[in-house]
């Protein structure tokens, strides 16, 4: 996390500097078409419209954003939207393969900025002029106005993934994602994971045979296996305004009947400190 707060902060520095420019924006609409295909993790952030909430100018968010750019430690001081796109290994303690961030501004990023500020080197990747950073990831202006950052340094998958954003028109994600990122409309934050395919009848009946909180209580192991299996999806979404109000929701291929009597959460206040975690302010 660490790194990543300071590999933003060389992005920030440079995005600073460059001064505007009259070349139009990307839409805020199309950044999700230049998220890889394969990946199962979306977060977005607007990071704007957080900033300007009732809650965000109360707590002073914008100059919070501002000083921690300047010091080299979050977004970019005049971004719009951050989109981070994830490739995530559920079965491997929901190990991370890479990620990329993409962050929508209202300047042009000065590649050659960031490649001082970051004791990197540029490169041609693609046909592209990116960044390399020693703290293993690429940075690499993909759209107008719009510059990413690639975790880790895999100069392959970075070209792939270049490569293919020249000639794709539509988001490639999956249809779960792109429906939670459209479900959650305005929302200054969100968040969804793709977990369909993941889990087998037979595994959930093993892991359903062995849990504790089961234990002496009448189930339809058959039928509760069956919906925990068809598992789609999780998103959050979180509106500002002058408190932060989330909506947790968890998605099947089939009706969650059966889980219902044993289907309860609350959003605790941990839990919201660690959402706040990622948050620009």
């Amino acid at each position: 996390m660490a790194n990543r707060r300071l590999l933003l902060g060389a992005l920030a520095f440079a995005m600073f500097a460059a001064g505007p420019t009259l070349v139009s924006a990307q839409s805020e609409d199309n950044l999700l078409r230049l998220a890889p295909e394969s990946s199962n993790v979306i977060v977005r952030i607007q990071v704007q419209s957080l900033l300007d909430s009732a809650i965000g100018r109360k707590e002073g968010w914008a100059k919070k954003q501002e000083a921690k750019s300047h010091a080299g430690l979050s977004l970019p001081p005049d971004a719009k939207v951050m989109l981070q796109a994830s490739k995530v290994d559920w079965t491997d303690n929901f190990k991370s393969l890479w990620d990329i961030s993409i962050v929508l501004t209202n300047h042009e990023p000065s590649m050659a900025l960031i490649a001082r500020a970051e004791g990197g080197y540029t490169d041609t990747i693609a046909g592209v002029t990116a960044v390399y950073s020693p703290r293993n990831a690429y940075f690499v202006p993909i759209a107008s106005k719009t510059i990413a950052m690639m975790i880790p340094a895999n100069r392959q998958e970075v070209s792939h993934w270049v490569a293919s954003n020249k000639t794709r028109k539509n988001a490639a994600v999956s249809q779960y994602l792109q429906d939670s990122l459209e479900r959650a409309g305005k929302s200054q934050f969100t968040i969804a994971c793709d977990t369909s395919n993941l889990l087998s009848v037979p595994q959930v009946k093993s892991r359903l045979r062995e849990s504790a909180s089961l234990k002496g209580k009448t189930i339809d192991l058959e039928a509760l296996a069956s919906v925990l299996s068809g598992l789609k999806g999780i998103s959050l979404s979180v509106n500002a305004t002058d408190t932060l109000q989330g909506k947790l929701q968890v998605d099947f291929s089939e009706s969650a009947g059966p889980i219902q009597p044993f289907a309860r959460h609350e959003i605790k206040d941990e839990d919201w400190e660690r959402i706040k975690d990622l948050l620009p302010g």
